[in-house]
């Protein structure tokens, strides 16, 4: 089991640190800070990505807090989530209870520093109804490998940026250019008014590609917490159905029970059996198995397409802001091959934002 390597991994460290297992599920960030009777963020969740280069990693952060598209890309580069198949394959934690501890091979673990406002967390502990609390310091400790340490990655940022890397070049540039070359040739006018539109076009395919990378991780989130509430109803439905196996089978046994208790037998039986059937579909809630199955692959229907979206904007963005200095090249040198050049790149950038944001193809 799952639990038990977290267990033998701590004994392997001599770290006396009780696992806390409950009758309930802790399976969602709500689930377990109603449990254990703390805020949302005290929670520690642990996300799984893998990178482009194919990289994985984990990351552990507060679990009120949201992955940051870009400060995910500054640190590490393009990445998804894994799917939630591979979680317990990689992991060899089941979804709903991952965490840094036991894992089935060596991972580099990144601990977020909104963790570090408290002087203890409660992340999971290798399965849906277990956790461990353990003060952040002691876990970054832990679980140290060749990679890992604390990064900054959560947060949503309330500021667009208009400032690209390498060109120097900001919106508030463009007005400079105009104003210096206020005298110059309709050329030169031409194209600070075209790096204006692009600075513009820019900027919305920047908060697309953020809005896109959220959404994607905040629906595989939802997936994930769907997912884990089936296995919880599918667990429950399975006891019960056990259970009104093993009372029929005492009926069997002792065909001459008084009537009283056969009548007490049958009765538990028949409550057993509907409560079995009541979680294979609950329409009025919306909880049953079911339904939760409906809602899983709708939240992964929509990750998919966010990440169908993710590409177009980063392809949006490259593509404009080599424009953007092409064009601001060609004020200042008059070629106006570079003033073509950075059009064409430009008008790139604008179908890639547009269809970032529709997938027309």
């Amino acid at each position: 089991m799952s639990i038990q390597s977290v267990k033998a991994f701590f004994q392997q460290l001599d770290l006396n640190l009780p696992i806390i297992e409950l009758e309930v599920s802790t399976a969602t960030v709500a689930l377990a800070a109603e449990a254990h009777g703390v805020e949302p963020g005290q929670i520690a969740k642990t996300l799984a990505f893998r990178l482009n280069d194919d990289r994985v990693l984990l990351v552990v952060a507060k679990g009120d807090a949201r992955i940051d598209h870009k400060k995910f890309k500054d640190a590490f580069g393009k990445g998804k989530m894994l799917g939630l198949d591979e979680v317990v394959e990689i992991t060899g934690h089941p979804v709903g209870g991952v965490c840094p501890f036991g894992l089935t091979q060596a991972l580099p673990v990144y601990l977020d520093v909104s963790l570090q406002i408290y002087d203890e967390v409660i992340p999971a502990a290798g399965s849906v109804n277990s956790a461990v609390r353990i003060s952040p310091e002691l876990m970054l400790k832990i679980t140290q490998r060749p990679m890992g340490g604390c990064v900054p990655i959560c947060g949503i940022s309330s500021q667009i940026n208009f400032k690209f890397t390498g060109s120097n070049m900001e919106a508030q540039d463009t007005t400079e250019l105009m104003e210096q070359k206020a005298h110059g040739d309709k050329n030169q006018n031409r194209s600070a008014l075209t790096i204006s539109i692009l600075a513009m076009v820019l900027a919305i395919a920047s908060l697309g590609g953020s809005n896109a990378m959220k959404e994607a991780t905040q629906e595989n989130i939802l997936a994930a917490n769907a997912y884990a509430f089936y296995q919880a109803k599918n667990i429950r439905q399975t006891s019960f159905k056990l259970a009104a196996a093993d009372l029929e089978l005492q009926l069997a046994r002792e065909p001459n029970m008084n009537a009283a208790a056969k009548a007490l037998f049958e009765k538990k039986i028949e409550d057993y059996k509907k409560t079995a059937d009541r979680y294979e579909s609950e329409p009025e809630n919306k909880e049953g198995k079911k339904e939760l199955m409906a809602r899983a692959k709708a939240h992964e229907a929509t990750r998919d397409h966010a990440m169908q979206q993710d590409p177009w904007f980063d392809y949006a963005e490259g593509a404009l802001q080599i424009a953007i200095v092409l064009l601001s090249v060609s004020i200042v040198a008059s070629m106006p091959v570079l003033y073509w050049a950075g059009t064409l790149l430009g008008a790139l950038g604008f179908v890639s934002t547009v269809n970032g944001y529709f997938l027309f193809f």
